[in-house]
């Protein structure tokens, strides 16, 4: 499967790596210029591991990104901390569209970690994977995002492989 990632936070680093290790990602697509984004690290990564990383800013990011998956042609579009707002036109193009990774501090020390599907139409998303857990508070703990964070790999794992089994089985 080939994915194409957008991002603007390091908390995105497990599950690409995830994707590294299973040889899908093809491409990541991070802001030039977003505030709250720390898109410095992920560069780096993606250098390291000779993984295009485009960067874009707000005027241009439909364009880069009809541009990259006009070239890859990706089976997946993977949303993870992007600051930038896309029409879901854009995943018409895609095989199976575009997920958004999303994590949420709940009261009680509690965090959820959510995948859903964005759809073309504007209907509601479709959750994909949902976990919650109970976040540790140790000093010498992870904080909440990178305990959220450090899960997420096995559950877009988890999720990926369902959706390569069902397709396969609808083929």
């Amino acid at each position: 499967m080939k994915i194409i990632a957008l991002s603007g936070t390091p908390a995105a680093l497990p599950g690409l790596n995830q994707l590294i290790r299973t040889h899908q990602l093809c491409a990541l697509l991070c802001p030039s210029q977003a505030s709250g984004s720390e898109t410095l690290p992920l560069q780096h990564w993606a250098e390291d591991r000779h993984i295009p990383c485009w960067l874009a800013d707000a005027q241009e990011v439909v364009k880069d990104l009809t541009e990259l998956i006009s070239e890859i042609r990706p089976d997946l579009i993977l949303i993870f901390g992007f600051p930038f707002q896309l029409s879901n036109n854009l995943w018409e193009a895609v095989r199976f569209g575009a997920w958004n990774v999303h994590f949420s501090l709940l009261p009680d020390q509690e965090g959820s970690i959510t995948i859903h599907q964005l759809s073309p139409s504007e209907g509601l998303p479709q959750v994909i994977s949902h976990f919650n857990l109970k976040l540790s508070d140790g000093i010498e703990e992870a904080s909440p995002i990178e305990q959220l964070s450090q899960l997420t790999s096995g559950l877009l794992q988890t999720a990926l492989s369902s959706l390569a089994a069902s397709s396969r089985s609808a083929a």
